[in-house]
């Protein structure tokens, strides 16, 4: 029996080898790629809230320095170029990263804009209360 399984092995232990190394290569590079593919979308996310979290941050600080006032006229006020250029200033890495252009980026500050107002507003209420 084992002289059978011997000259078996003798001939197709070879191509069984190479089977066996193709597979285990093909299984790393689809594990590599799903790692990256990974990375990559856990990357993007940080990018994405890092440049929310600033945007957020520059509309707050620059509504506490002016005052609330109306959600129309804070669009059409250089607010929103002057925040679009401070969060160029302050995070560019993740403005790169993402791909942001002015209107991407202007798009987003001003869909930021009434929760920072409302954020802003609730502060200075709070602020006004305790005095």
């Amino acid at each position: 029996m084992t002289d059978v399984l011997s000259v078996i092995w003798a001939a197709v232990g070879d191509q069984v080898i190479a089977a066996l190394t193709t597979m285990i290569s093909i299984l790393l590079a689809v594990a590599l790629y799903r790692l990256q593919a990974w990375a990559k979308a856990k990357y993007d996310a940080e990018t994405y809230a890092s440049l929310y979290r600033t945007i957020d941050y520059v509309l707050k600080a620059l509504l506490a320095k002016r005052g609330t006032g109306s959600l129309s006229a804070a669009v059409a006020s250089p607010l929103v170029e002057e925040a679009i250029d401070m969060v160029r200033q302050l995070n560019p890495k993740a403005v790169a990263s993402a791909k942001q252009d002015d209107g991407a980026l202007k798009t987003k500050v001003i869909a930021k804009l009434p929760e920072a107002q409302a954020s802003v507003a609730e502060s200075i209420a709070k602020v006004r209360a305790a005095q």
